[in-house]
Order: structure tokens, then sequence, then C-alpha cells
């Protein structure tokens, strides 16, 4: 998912508490894996909890932070520190010129927005600010459903999403993280419900990626879904998805842009990203009818 996390209770629960502690959890947990929880499920609320941003990349924020930090502070920098140190210590023997002085300044400046940065991250952190909701919905897991691809025919899809409910204290804008100029102060305004024409520009900001720009490519043959057999074993399933391939060199997206929201250049949401093909550059979507049809 795009910089979600959905947890089990012991990342949402006291430290060290464990799922199989939670009644019914493993059972909750094996049900929906053949079949879709809804919002009867009182037993998501227990055992799916989500994060956003995950602990993972907060920590890794962190991480990259403090690495940029100890590298801007270190060579140069840290010489002029230290004669500037001395020289308004009293010290005649250090010595600073006017260019050093500008680049000591334009430095500090510089540091201050990083370490506020940090600051921010470590707060939100330590604060576990980072809990986004509850899942109180979802399509399960590898689960492929019949579905209208097109005016003729219904076709297998795989069905991946699933309904949040957020915290109020986390409830904000309805936009897009703008990773670019392009999709800045943009608000998904409503949904793209109608049927889409190869081609049509779509846009995706995700977690690994950022922005990106495609256009949609059809419903084509995916060998993403999954299903059980009658022994009780996964394997593959032959699907058929929405597809968006990339205007440029540049992928369209990349491992950890799934659940990323794809829209128009308007802002009208078309669905919702799951996987691809990487080698051919075609990523696959959910769109945003099939949830809303009950599937």
């Amino acid at each position: 998912m795009d910089g979600l996390a959905v947890k089990n209770a012991q990342g949402s629960r006291a430290e060290g508490e464990q799922l199989s502690n939670i009644p019914g959890a493993s059972q909750g947990f094996h049900r929906w894996e053949r079949g879709a929880p809804n919002l009867y499920a009182t037993l998501l609320r227990k055992v799916l909890r989500v994060d956003q941003p995950s602990v993972f990349d907060l920590k890794a924020a962190i991480k990259s932070e403090e690495a940029t930090i100890r590298e801007i502070e270190s060579g140069r920098f840290k010489d002029i520190a230290a004669r500037i140190k001395l020289i308004e210590a009293g010290s005649d023997d250090a010595y600073v010129t006017d260019k050093e002085q500008t680049r000591y300044e334009s430095t500090v400046e510089q540091l201050s927005l990083f370490k506020d940065r940090l600051d921010r991250y470590r707060r939100f952190l330590n604060g576990r600010r980072y809990y986004l909701g509850e899942v109180v919905a979802g399509s399960g897991l590898w689960r492929n459903v019949m579905r209208n691809t097109n005016s003729e025919k219904r076709q297998p899809g795989v069905m991946d999403w699933a309904l949040i409910e957020v915290m109020e204290e986390r409830q904000g804008p309805n936009e897009p993280f703008p990773y670019h100029d392009h999709v800045g102060g943009m608000n998904f305004m409503e949904i793209e419900d109608s049927a889409l024409r190869h081609g049509t520009k779509l846009l995706k900001c995700g977690r690994s990626s950022h922005y990106t720009e495609g256009e949609y490519n059809g419903i084509k043959q995916a060998v993403v879904g999954r299903e059980y057999d009658i022994h009780g074993q996964l394997r593959i399933k032959i699907t058929y998805e929405h597809s968006v391939i990339s205007r440029s060199d540049a992928p369209f997206a990349k491992p950890g842009d799934s659940g990323s929201f794809v829209f128009t250049q308007a802002g009208d949401v078309a669905g919702m990203l799951f996987g691809g093909f990487r080698r051919k550059d075609t990523m696959y979507f959910i769109h945003v009818n099939d949830p809303y049809s009950g599937h």
C-alpha cells in the first residue's frame, strides 16, 4: 500500500501481545483469505489497524535525515565553524573570509531546515501519531470475482481493497501528496465512473516513485491473480485487469506504490493501483466502480 501499514495486534497494542491472544483472530484471518469481510465483521477492528506512514518508513526517514545532517556538519563546514567559534571567543589567530562566512550562514540555514524536519519525524514516531485508523471492510485476500470488464462479456478480475475508518485527528484535505507542482492543491472531487477511453491520461502519486504520468491501456490479460484449488493450494489464475502504461522512459509505478490512487488530470479518481508486470511496464488497477458494485 502507498505508505500504509496494516498491522496485526502485536504492532497496535501493548508490546509483546501476540495475535494468538485475541480470541478468534487466527480463524478470522483464515476466513478473510477465502471471503470478503464486511462492516459486521467486528473482529476486523481488533486485529487490522493501519499506520500511515508506516513505522518502517518513519524510522528510515529519521535515519536518512540524521545521515544528511552528519554529512553537512562534517568537512569544510566543521572547519569554518571551529574558526568562527575561536573568533567569537576573542582569538586573534583565527580568520574567516567573507566567502566562508556567507557559506557558513547559508549552511546553518540549511541545517536548521533539516533539523526541524528531523524533530517533526521523531515527535511523530515517539508520540505514535502514525496510527491512522481501523479496517472496517475489505475484499479479502486472493479474491477473484466475475465482473463487467467491457460492454460485451464478464471476466474474472482481482479484488484487493480495504475500507479504513480514519481517526478524526488524522483526517485532512482530500488531496494527493504534493510530490509535484502538477498536483499541488489538487483535490479528489469525483470518481471517474464512466468507461475510460484508451489513451486517457492518468496520474499517480505513490510512496516509491512519487508523481508519474501514464495513459490508460485498456483491459489486459494478467497473471497477478491467485486462487485456491480443490486441494486448498494457491495457484495462479488468469484475470483481466484495467491497465496503465507510462508516458516516459520512467516506470509508472514501482514496488511500494500499491494502494495509490490512479486519477485523471481533472482530479477524478479512476481506481487504485494493486500490481503490475514490470518487464513490460504495465501496471494494473482496480476500477473505482468495482468496490461500489458490491465486490
